[in-house]
């Protein structure tokens, strides 16, 4: 949005005689516009990540575009580690290793994701998964 409107600012000086053009204000406009353009653009990345335009489009269409979130974290009340799908619990075990290997599994081959591992009220994120492994 900030492009859009300063690229504007600057053709309207342009055309105003405020501001002469030149080399500089044509790469910016230029440049402004190709930045706009690819953001727009609904595509995904290599790393798995989407151009906002790809975001758009997917609250348009009402599907939007979710990374599946999972977690360990410890049960005091059951005493166990649990291994949780988007705050659904899917397996629990007694040994965290155990847990931190099943949860890696499963983020992997739910791609894009990313695991996280709650310890004593933090997250903290152990891996990523991007849609394509690079």
């Amino acid at each position: 949005m900030f492009n859009a409107l300063s690229a504007l600012a600057v053709m309207y000086l342009v055309e105003a005689g405020t501001v002469e053009a030149g080399m500089l204000t044509y790469q910016f406009t230029y440049f402004s516009m190709y930045y706009i353009f690819f953001a727009l653009l609904p595509m995904p990345y290599p790393d798995g990540s989407y151009s906002d335009g790809k975001y758009i489009l997917g609250l348009i269409r009402n599907r939007p575009l979710d990374e599946n979130i999972y977690r360990i974290q410890w049960n005091k009340e059951k005493e166990q580690w649990q291994v949780l799908d988007n705050k659904n619990v899917v397996e629990t075990f007694h040994d965290e290793d155990k847990a931190l290997a099943r949860a890696h599994v499963l983020a992997e081959s739910h791609r894009p994701s990313r695991l996280l591992h709650t310890k004593n009220g933090e997250e903290v994120e152990v891996f990523n998964y991007p849609r394509v492994p690079l």
